[in-house]
């Protein structure tokens, strides 16, 4: 199990924390709130060397895998009942500074087929956040860092977040640990 991200964030005047661990538990709270949140029970077999494909028990699919130059990428789409077509794209990479200092960009985006006032998503490109870990690996299992992330809304998802009162846009400086078991 890979524990890759377990971080607290702080950011616009908020307090936070995120979690990403490879059984697919991704999470997001601020404040007292839970703001996002998303699991997922999931098969994976491999078909080639560095790709795999993924099924879930709520007919979720995906792909991820190494790209050429070891980008990490991962494309997920969900059918839900009623509900259309939910995906997300993330991307990431590795800079080695040394064996033990890693500098880690990421990229994702989140795509609906369809606007969800309740959920405050909007058709098409809904959401992106990017973000730099500056990790330091005591050892491979066990590695500290510090980050800042920035996420944006568009479209749709960003006037039903303004007309929450929230911003559309948003800055956090990370700090976390990375660990592997």
């Amino acid at each position: 199990m890979l524990v890759d991200k377990a971080e607290l964030a702080k950011g616009d005047g908020e307090r936070g924390q995120n979690v990403a661990i490879e059984i697919k538990l991704e999470g997001e709270r601020r404040g007292e709130a839970l703001e996002a949140a998303r699991t997922e029970l999931l098969w994976d077999r491999a078909f080639a060397p560095f790709w795999s494909t993924q099924l879930g028990v709520r007919h979720d699919s995906g792909v991820q895998g190494l790209a050429p130059y070891w980008f990490e990428t991962e494309t997920t789409a969900y059918w839900r009942s009623g509900d259309g077509w939910p995906a997300r794209f993330n991307v990431k990479y590795e800079l080695l500074f040394t064996s033990r200092v890693i500098l880690e960009p990421e990229l994702g985006m989140n795509l609906y087929s369809r606007t969800d006032p309740d959920r405050g998503t909007g058709g098409g490109l809904s959401s992106m956040d990017a973000g730099l870990r500056l990790r330091y690996e005591i050892t491979r299992k066990f590695a500290p860092y510090v980050g800042v992330t920035w996420t944006r809304q568009f479209g749709e998802a960003a006037e039903f977040t303004r007309m929450r009162g929230g911003d559309r846009s948003e800055v956090q400086a990370l700090a976390g640990l990375r660990l592997w078991f």
